[in-house]
């Protein structure tokens, strides 16, 4: 289901970048691939939070509270970040959108693979 997700997740941001800075469609053209951007974090975030707390399910508490904070201030950064690139258009949300659904996929796809099973936490 994550594998889906983050795929639907990754056209419908290539998507609304690619409306934002063409102008196609105009508002709806940007509100219509957000709200499939936004909608597929429903499927994404949990998906992954359960995942990484599946890692070492006996310290799942301390890997819950690191995902929460890292979602906390990778999201304030990236705030700050949007605000100091707008610009009255849609075009710094959407690509900082693309941007971190890039990043958080190779994250995902090339640094998450298990490499061993690991015993249980006693």
């Amino acid at each position: 289901m994550l594998n889906k997700a983050r795929l639907a997740s990754i056209a419908s941001a290539l998507v609304l970048v690619f409306d934002a800075f063409s102008g196609f469609g105009g508002m709806l053209g940007v509100i219509i691939p957000l709200y499939i951007t936004l909608g597929s974090f429903g499927l994404v975030g949990p998906n992954t939070q359960a995942a990484a707390m599946n890692v070492v399910p006996g310290r799942s508490g301390s890997i819950s509270s690191i995902v929460g904070g890292a979602t906390f201030g990778i999201g304030a950064a990236i705030s700050a970040t949007a605000g100091f690139l707008h610009d009255g258009t849609a075009r710094p949300l959407a690509a900082l959108i693309l941007i971190m659904i890039v990043a958080s996929s190779a994250a995902l796809y090339g640094l998450a693979k298990p490499s061993r099973v690991h015993a249980p936490v006693r």
